[in-house]
């Protein structure tokens, strides 16, 4: 059974050297779980200056090397209330206070730390069983005791000098946790934070000692506490003290630069600095290898590098100054660090967290200058970002570079699956353009940092052997691309090696290393630019691919046991679907804001979207916005001053800092990492910024921080998926054993019901009448105090109809809510109505359904996001998690031909247990939509972008004008001709103050998700004058013509399974 973090009743906690139940909080304070501290119990902090493992489950010994400090904790009750606010997941733990300066403690990092937990040995105190006081206090000239040390009053200056208190790299005032957004209301720091000897000390306990210490590599020191028996040990977690100690380097101020950085303007012939962030490392050396190129844009250079040492600073960074290595060097950090994981000091060799560029495979990091002309392509730096009327209006669509055009026949075979395939003339760069033209604004591209899990060197990417022919269901397919699937070019990429360098597998052949790979990210941004085509990238902050001392793990054989969160135990949590990055914590905060940061200047790219953003906390996504708005002014002030002049120069922290010179900070209201990156980019629009806000995992109903989670990001501008509309039109969910058992409003619930609905009729309707509101919902920007008429004849705000267990509507402004039916994960729309609708129902009718569908989405107040392929009812053959089915599940056939469906059987491993029915739903050949299907789907969802596009009554952009204009006159029961399932919203540009649009007075929209024609009215529409939208008029539907309205009764006809969109002039 796994133990909970501050649970004081759970049993006793197991313990011993692979365990980390002790938190080191402050220099002067430990936690430790209550159940650990047994009456009778006294701890002892051990520190050894190697990683020798220095004992045994049963104590702590004294081990092969020197033991550099043994010093007696002394428990003074549970943590207060102050310090649990910054740590709740140590609610119910004892505080353990010890006389420990700063000092001490960030030279104690530097090894393994063992708490031991030992009972008092009668013989040593008397035969009692009760210590003295002089049993535990060090007296004059006692062994082992400070007193006895020359110079430990003073607490004199050794190798770490540096990190005294007057040191910048340390702080001196109030304690700031992980978590400053819980304490904002309890900002005085308590006794228990900041001065520890004020802990009211628990009865019994020892009094505090002073710390007994001896220089690395001297005998060990004699046991300050030899009235105590060993009995059990317990590792220490260091993570908060680190970032106690070094806030300075997460202040992204210009005086703690990190990576490779270059002073003055862009020179080839320039010389960077770097620098690494390893607090605990004993030694860190640079590794670099001269390429001659100062793009560093030539294959892996042979031969022994050169090694240059690196200077440890106070901030806990370790710097090689300028002129160690070239322009364009490749380089790897030699880190000697003490890893918890394996009880020794290791040396790791590793790539830099702040690559700006890589070689092939990220063998080694690249010291790239990112503003060098050379890697500017003329169409990135001169086509400015399009412009989108408001974040509210966006329509997004999310894409894949592989699906792009990997089986794009119209693409030169070299350029499939890469950047470059963007920027030139082919199938899928021409339906890129219709869709803008339509109205389509932004290009969501999934991963395209570097990534872990596909092998960049062309020739070792594997291709499935898949035979010319096969059955629709037949199994053959998924053998072949599962028995290469570690080995071939495909995966969606949610496994992070280096945030701030581009993936090398998307790159041409000839153009993976160094800062060619740069260019050519860049040459695919600025193609979208001239397309219309504002760019968001995929962001996953939430975890990394590896972790401990595994081959592709970076963080953690740099700083061990810092940028992962860990169970109580010390266990790197994987809620994520992998290892936890606690972003919460300042050099993850740090590296996260960086990497935004990096990519909107030095790339232009228009937003960020983050993969399990309810991993992060609220304050770091608002951390994230407003450094790129400082970024933003950055890039303002560049353009003003034409190449950045003096002013520019001092805000990039100019200064030989190889020769010891101090770098400035960056002005007030600048960011400091965007000025090093030059004038690169333009003056735009504010980054938009959205994610997926799910409540799950070990930070679930903020345990461990506010989350940015649904409902929880009001008034930053800040969006989240909306599930709620989703599983309202699709119906069911991932978990279902049969995906046809569940309908939805979209899939034919109630009103088209297949044999496999497992409600019966009246629930069905019930059901689907709550359905109904939660599309009027999504509809209306998904609001929370949006009021609705319902069945019952009672009004209800959006959060008081339930999903679940929570309210289903959560947004405070439309932009908090993306609207969708379908992304990346689980089973495509067009799979969804395949398996959902009923057998008989037409592929024409099919083909609509998931035209009304996209309307429900499309046709709303909030932003709305569409999969690539799915105005084509692109199916992957109804996988329902293709992550890694290759190109075969994956690719988009961008002429309409072929829409994927009955590729065989989806890869076993996500799919298996579903066999039996999808192979039942393959084989039917009158669920292959043909070419005329494609064709008519495609057109007719183009037509709601033009709508959205043309209509600005449909995207207010406000909740108070939404509130003003929206309605939905006609319910979906309890009048005559308006059966469950129908919606009808109203937006009436006359019902506020102003005027939205001139040309209209108000807009009228009808969902007919039946099979038949329905007419539907409402009193409030009687006397008005509404008329089929022109778009649809002169569209592609011919169905939808036949819609029509009278005003003498206020009631409008519309045809089965259409969105109709009316307008009054």
């Amino acid at each position: 059974m796994s133990l909970h973090a501050g649970d004081p009743s759970s049993p006793q906690p197991p313990t011993g050297p692979g365990n980390q139940r002790a938190f080191w909080l402050r220099p002067g304070l430990l936690a430790l779980p209550r159940p650990m501290l047994s009456h009778g119990t006294y701890p002892v902090l051990h520190a050894w200056s190697d990683g020798d493992q220095g004992g045994t489950e049963g104590g702590a010994g004294q081990g092969d090397g020197p033991v550099v400090q043994r010093i007696p904790l002394v428990p003074a009750g549970e943590l207060t209330p102050d310090v649990v606010v910054g740590y709740p997941q140590l609610r119910g733990y004892c505080a353990l206070t010890a006389d420990i300066s700063r000092h001490q403690a960030a030279r104690m990092l530097r090894g393994r730390l063992v708490v031991e937990l030992g009972q008092a040995d009668p013989e040593a105190v008397g035969g009692t069983g009760r210590l003295r006081r002089q049993d535990v206090v060090p007296q004059a000239g006692r062994a082992g005791s400070d007193a006895s040390r020359p110079g430990a009053a003073t607490d004199q200056p050794g190798p770490d000098a540096g990190l005294a208190t007057s040191q910048p790299g340390l702080a001196t005032g109030p304690d700031v946790g992980p978590n400053a957004e819980r304490s904002a209301a309890t900002s005085q720091a308590s006794p228990a934070a900041s001065v520890p000897p004020a802990f009211p000390a628990a009865s019994g306990a020892p009094a505090a000692s002073a710390a007994a210490s001896a220089a690395p590599g001297a005998a060990p020191v004699p046991d300050p506490t030899p009235w105590r028996t060993a009995s059990r040990v317990t590792g220490v977690q260091i993570w908060p003290l680190l970032d106690h100690l070094y806030p300075a380097a997460a202040r992204r101020d210009g005086l703690a630069p990190l990576g490779p950085t270059w002073a003055g303007a862009p020179d080839p012939a320039a010389s960077p600095s770097l620098a690494l962030w390893a607090p605990t490392a004993q030694e860190v050396t640079l590794l670099s290898w001269e390429t001659g190129d100062p793009t560093g844009s030539v294959p892996l250079v042979e031969g022994e590098p050169r090694r240059t040492r690196a200077e440890s600073r106070p901030d806990g960074r370790w710097e090689v100054g300028c002129g160690a290595v070239g322009a364009g060097a490749q380089y790897l950090w030699e880190v000697r660090v003490y890893v918890p994981a394996t009880g020794r000091v290791e040396t790791n060799v590793v790539t830099d967290p702040y690559a700006p560029a890589l070689t092939v495979d990220s063998r080694r990091a690249v010291a790239v200058d990112l503003r060098l002309d050379a890697l500017a392509p003329r169409q990135w730096a001169t086509t400015p970002s399009p412009r989108v009327t408001s974040d509210a209006a966006r329509a997004i669509y999310e894409l894949h570079v592989r699906d792009f055009s990997a089986a794009d026949p119209t693409v030169p075979e070299g350029l499939r699956g890469t950047y470059a395939a963007f920027t030139v003339d082919s199938q899928g760069t021409r339906h890129l353009r219709d869709l803008a033209e339509a109205g389509m604004d932004t290009l969501h591209l999934m991963p395209t940092f570097d990534i872990a899990t596909i092998p960049e060197e062309r020739s070792r990417q594997k291709v499935p052997a898949v035979p010319a022919s096969w059955g629709p269901a037949s199994v053959v397919p998924q053998q072949a691309v599962a028995a290469v699937a570690d080995e071939d070019a495909y995966n969606w990429g949610y496994d992070p090696y280096h945030w701030l360098a581009p993936e090398g597998s998307y790159a041409t052949e000839g153009h993976q290393d160094g800062g060619a790979r740069v260019a050519e990210h860049r040459a695919m941004v600025g193609a979208l630019h001239a397309m219309g085509l504002q760019v968001v990238l995929d962001q996953v902050f939430s975890h990394t691919a590896a972790c401990g001392q595994e081959g592709r793990s970076v963080l953690d054989r740099v700083v061990p046991g810092y940028y992962h969160r860990l169970d109580e135990c010390g266990r790197v949590q994987g809620s994520s679907c992998s290892n936890n990055v606690a972003t919460e914590r300042a050099m993850a905060r740090r590296l996260m804001i960086d990497a935004c940061v990096t990519w909107r200047v030095a790339y232009g790219v228009d937003g960020f979207r983050f993969d399990l953003m309810g991993h992060h906390s609220r304050a770091t996504m608002e951390a994230v916005r407003d450094a790129l708005a400082r970024a933003d002014a950055v890039a303002v002030a560049q353009a003003q001053a034409g190449d950045g002049g003096a002013d520019a120069a001092r805000a990039r922290g100019q200064g030989a800092r190889g020769q010891g010179a101090r770098t400035r900070p960056a002005p007030p209201g600048t960011d400091a990492v965007a000025a090093t990156l030059g004038p690169a980019s333009r003056p735009r629009q504010r980054a938009f910024l959205y994610g997926e806000g799910w409540n799950f995992g070990e930070v679930k109903d903020n345990a461990l921080f506010i989350q940015a989670t649904q409902g929880q990001l009001a008034g930053t501008g800040i969006g989240t998926f909306n599930d709620r509309v989703r599983d309202a039109l699709r119906g069911g969910g991932v978990a279902d054993l049969d995906p046809r058992a569940h309908q939805g409003l979209g899939t034919g619930e109630y009103l088209e019901p297949n044999r496999y609905e497992a409600l019966d009729v009246v629930r069905q309707q019930e059901d689907l009448a709550w359905r109904t509101d939660i599309v009027r919902l999504a509809l209306g920007g998904n609001l929370r105090d949006l009021v609705l008429p319902e069945e019952d004849g009672v009004w209800r705000r959006g959060d008081e109809i339930v999903y679940g267990q929570v309210p289903a509507a959560y947004g405070v402004e439309p932009v908090e809510s993306v609207n969708y039916v379908e992304s990346h994960d689980n089973e495509t729309l067009y799979d969804v109505l395949a398996a959902k609708l009923p057998e008989g129902v037409s592929l024409a009718d099919r083909a609509r359904m998931s035209t009304l569908c996209l309307a429900a989405v499309t046709l709303g107040q909030s932003p709305v996001l569409w999969l690539a392929g799915t105005e084509l009812l692109r199916s992957k053959s109804m996988d329902r998690n293709s992550y890694d089915s290759g190109d075969h599940f994956n690719a988009i056939d961008w002429s309409g031909r072929d829409n994927g469906w009955g590729r065989g059987l989806p890869p076993a491993a996500c799919n298996r247990d579903l066999w039996m029915v999808q192979s039942g739903l393959l084989i039917r050949e009158d669920l292959r939509p043909g070419p005329e299907h494609i064709t008519l789907a495609r057109k007719m969802a183009l037509d709601l972008l033009r709508i959205r596009r043309s209509t600005p009554l449909l995207t207010l952009g406000s909740a108070d004008l939404i509130k003003e204009r929206v309605s939905f006159p006609a319910r979906t029961g309890g009048q005559p001709g308006c059966p469950p399932g129908v919606i009808v919203m109203l937006v009436d540009d006359g019902a506020g103050s102003g005027d939205i649009d001139p040309r209209l007075d108000g807009v009228l929209v009808v969902f007919n998700p039946t099979p038949r024609m329905v007419e539907v009215g409402a009193e409030a529409l009687v006397g008005r004058s509404f008329r089929l939208h022109p778009v649809q008029a002169a569209g592609a539907d011919p169905l939808v013509r036949a819609t029509a309205f009278d005003m003498g009764t206020g009631s409008v006809r519309v045809p089965g399974r259409t969105a109709a969109v009316l307008v009054e002039s």
